[in-house]
């Protein structure tokens, strides 16, 4: 691959054939989404990378396992910050979530080839881009435990259902618990009519906040990914799921009544870590589990978690109104200090000559 007299990439990779076609749809579909102007920059150039690097290794992407994500980062580790380095494997990720269900794309690929890669995991790499620095011994309060993305991406794919419309009902949950930090009391009672597929958006109202409280009412909004799910779930499985269907008001629903209890929610969530094999016991009392690493609200951590450490884009102001805080306080909890972050941050705002 093309790089500069730093080692680090060139911007004049040329990308040739299905390699080029593949880039191309994939920043087609970032323009579809109305992506911003810094993430679509920053995912054009990850997978830019990644790509030529497939292309310089005659690797149909489409076929790439872990140990060529494994390959192309050991390439990359020691020419970029840690920062960078989360982003460009993020890139990655987002690329094959993308195109995966993209019908136009000649694929059989199941799983993306960073499910099981995780920088913190395997290679003690920390990627916070906090935009405060947490106080951790607020009033005594525990830190928040939560799971990273890549982790929380591996439950993909393994939720409970005999029947192909009760995968497809627990999958989008899930998804939906992961990416909108939405609480699973919330997610139950989702109105069908306030999903807007166009903008990616579902209005919906708060379990922890008074009526009149101006964040009582909030959106949430989802990745494009979960465009084929939520079609899926809405245009077909949905109607012959149940037989209350024609008659409930709500996105989900069961087969023997108009709506969901939150504790269905809680179980589907819990199953789907122990068929990952990715549930553990948090709090134990004489040998009996009393509380389990990954639930609903787990999720809802893990995702707000995600915005304000790996997400500048977001804010914290911005990430306390999609998670329905009343106060921002409660979102700094999230963050994590990284003053090397807080560096590479500050010195990248600076203008440049």
């Amino acid at each position: 691959m093309e790089r500069n007299n730093k080692g680090q990439f060139s911007s004049d990779i040329e990308l040739e054939g299905r390699y080029k076609e593949l880039h191309e749809a994939y920043l087609e579909a970032l323009i579809l989404a109305d992506t911003n102007d810094r993430t679509f920059e920053a995912r054009k150039k990850g997978t830019l990378y990644w790509l030529s690097f497939c292309q310089e290794n005659d690797l149909e992407p489409f076929e790439a396992k872990d140990n060529d994500v494994r390959s192309y980062f050991k390439q990359i580790r020691s020419q970029y910050a840690n920062t960078t380095l989360g982003g460009m494997i993020s890139s990655i990720t987002m690329f094959y979530e993308t195109l995966m269900n993209d019908p136009d794309i000649n694929t059989k690929m199941e799983r993306v080839p960073t499910h099981k890669f995780s920088l913190y995991d395997d290679y003690s790499i920390s990627t916070s881009i906090p935009d405060y620095i947490q106080v951790h011994a607020r009033e005594a309060q525990e830190d928040i435990k939560t799971a990273d993305m890549e982790r929380v991406r591996r439950l993909y794919g393994h939720t409970p259902g005999k029947k192909p419309e009760t995968k497809t009902r627990n999958e989008l949950m899930l998804r939906l618990l992961a990416t909108t930090a939405v609480r699973g009391d919330e997610l139950v009672r989702i109105r069908k009519k306030n999903v807007n597929r166009n903008k990616r958006s579902i209005y919906l109202n708060s379990s922890k906040l008074e009526e009149h409280h101006e964040l009582y009412n909030r959106y949430v909004f989802y990745p494009p990914e979960l465009d084929y799910l939520m079609t899926k779930w809405i245009e077909r499985h949905r109607e012959s799921f149940s037989s209350y269907a024609d008659d409930s008001p709500y996105l989900f629903l069961s087969t023997h009544s108009e709506s969901l209890e939150p504790a269905t929610v809680s179980r589907m969530v819990k199953q789907t870590a122990f068929n990952a094999g990715e549930q553990e016991p948090l709090m134990v009392e004489d040998g009996e589990v009393k509380q389990w690493f990954f639930t609903s609200h787990r999720l809802r951590h893990s995702c707000i978690s995600y915005w304000v450490n790996s997400c500048p884009e977001i804010g914290i102001a911005h990430a306390a109104m999609m998670a329905g805080h009343e106060k921002v306080d409660t979102t700094m909890d999230y963050t994590t200090p990284d003053w090397n972050a807080v560096h590479d941050g500050y010195t990248d705002s600076l203008p440049h000559n």
